[in-house]
C-alpha cells in the first residue's frame, strides 16, 4: 500500500490503537500471530489478484496463500485440545509444544520429498 493512502487511513484511526507495518507480507503475519480466540482478521485491499504493485513494478504475491501459510504456521504451534490453547492464551501460561513440532515438521518435510522424487520418476 502506498504510504499516501495509508496516510489517508491513518487519519481515521486512534493513535493508541494504530501499528503501521509497510509490507504488507509482514503486516499479515504479524496480524496473524497476535490473533486471539474470538478475534476476527481483515485483510483488504487486493482482492484476487496474485500480484503486488509498486512503483511501477509487479511482484508475485497471493494475499490467499500468503495467509493460508501463516495461519496453518500458527495452527502447528497449537495444542490438540482447543481447551489447553484457551487456557494457555488467556492465563499466559507460555505453553508450547516445540519439540514435537520440530520432529513433525521433519518428517513431514521428508515425505514431501520423497513423494517429489517419485512423482519426477514417473513418465
Amino acid at each position: 500500500m502506498t504510504k499516501k493512502i495509508r496516510n489517508q487511513i491513518k487519519k481515521k484511526i486512534t493513535r493508541s490503537k494504530l501499528v503501521e507495518i509497510s509490507s504488507r507480507k509482514k503486516a499479515i503475519r504479524i496480524a496473524i500471530e497476535n490473533l486471539s480466540s474470538g478475534d476476527i482478521l481483515l485483510v483488504a485491499g487486493k482482492g484476487h489478484e496474485i500480484y503486488q504493485e509498486y512503483k511501477g513494478k509487479k511482484k508475485i504475491f497471493s494475499d490467499k496463500k500468503y495467509i493460508l501459510k501463516e495461519i496453518n504456521s500458527k495452527n502447528a504451534k497449537l495444542f490438540k485440545n482447543w481447551k489447553a490453547n484457551i487456557l494457555n492464551e488467556k492465563c499466559n501460561l507460555g505453553l508450547v509444544r516445540k519439540k514435537k513440532l520440530k520432529k513433525k515438521r521433519k518428517k513431514k518435510l521428508k515425505k514431501q520429498k520423497r513423494k517429489k522424487r517419485e512423482m519426477q520418476k514417473l513418465p
